[in-house]
């Protein structure tokens, strides 16, 4: 068994100092790389680990990020995007980056769905576990693993769970005698529905919690 299979890097929402030094490296390498670019290797005890491994391994890490790292990812999200201030909330920023860097290869990824499996084929071409989608989108996990084997989803359902992870949701129309039409935005309602209510104070609550505890 590896290093890193036999140590316990993280236990009770901490990570030791060998792993988030590994996350540190990784969020300097992932900024220096173009978007198309292979995703950067960190070494981790001996073993090379790639920045979604890193972000899975720190996913639910509530230490505290520091400043330096939490500008750097504040100035490369933008301000649309809450600041991470914690190794758990900057593992799941970097994960949405990398989601959205990869969107040129969202068509070769599409064309391997199949029908009813949409949504299971998209995630794990995304490189996420279903606890990954749920923690990110804020829906259980088992929902998710229901949505994974739904053979029909609204589009607001797929819109909101594809904007969630960084990613855009676009509808083409193609006709045989003229050009393709590309619908954008599609399934979001014109008002918020009580879910979606729900769902953003519950992101609020989240986020004032981080403040308090950074």
């Amino acid at each position: 068994m590896s290093a890193l299979l036999s140590t316990p890097f993280s236990r009770h929402g901490h990570a030791s100092g060998e792993l988030r030094d590994a996350f540190l490296a990784a969020v300097h390498s992932l900024l220096r790389v173009e978007a198309g670019q292979p995703e950067p290797k960190v070494d981790l005890l001996g073993e090379l680990r790639t920045v979604s491994d890193l972000c899975g391994l720190l996913w639910t890490c509530a230490d505290a990020l520091p400043r330096s790292e939490r500008d750097l990812l504040a100035d490369e999200l933008g301000s649309d995007r809450p600041v991470p201030h914690t190794y758990a909330q900057a593992a799941r920023a970097l994960k949405r980056l990398l989601v959205s860097r990869s969107r040129h290869d969202a068509p070769a990824a599409m064309a391997t769905c199949e029908a009813g499996t949409m949504f299971r084929d998209l995630r794990e071409a995304m490189g996420m576990t279903q606890q990954q989608i749920a923690d990110v989108t804020g829906y259980p996990q088992a929902r998710i693993s229901s949505m994974d084997a739904m053979t029909d989803m609204q589009l607001s359902t797929l819109d909101r769970l594809v904007r969630a992870v960084g990613g855009q949701l676009r509808l083409v129309v193609e006709f045989p005698d003229r050009g393709s039409v590309v619908l954008s935005g599609m399934g979001r309602p014109n008002k918020p529905n009580a879910q979606a209510r729900y769902m953003a104070r519950k992101r609020d609550r989240v986020r004032v919690a981080a403040l308090r505890n950074a």
